[in-house]
């Protein structure tokens, strides 16, 4: 049952990516998909653990990390793009540049952003020793 269920989620998110790499064949200076396609890459790397190859998972944080930047090229003051470059760095173990990048995410939405602020707590405990980087 339970690889039946990663199979259909695997589908579903591999049918996602594909709308977004039309919408952005279309639009391919949209920092918004571009964002999105960082953010869809990002969470199937975060979830598949254990699930999907390693040479796979890495691909989609790669692929992730480019959206990101791509998207930064284009709009580099947007806070979701620069919190989802924080998650990328972190997950690559560079964990000065993801609280660097957290940081300013929150400084470019005008000090308050509660997603990047959690994200940024996480990277300091892992960083700290306090949680363990498991990722």
């Amino acid at each position: 049952m339970e690889a039946r269920k990663f199979g259909s989620a695997r589908a579903l998110s591999m049918k996602n990516l594909k709308a977004i790499d039309a919408a952005i064949k279309r639009f391919p200076n949209d920092p918004d998909f571009l964002s999105v396609l960082g953010y869809a890459a990002k969470d199937i790397y975060q979830t598949s653990r254990g699930k999907l190859p390693d040479m796979e998972r890495k691909g989609m944080l790669a692929r992730a990390h480019v959206a990101f930047i791509d998207a930064l090229k284009v709009a580099p003051n947007d806070p979701g793009a620069n919190n989802g470059l924080g998650n990328v760095l972190f997950f690559e173990g560079l964990f000065d540049k993801s609280i660097a990048q957290h940081k300013l995410a929150i400084k470019l939405n005008n000090g308050s952003y509660p997603a990047a602020e959690n994200d940024l707590g996480i990277v300091q405990k892992v960083e700290s020793g306090e949680l363990p980087f498991q990722f």
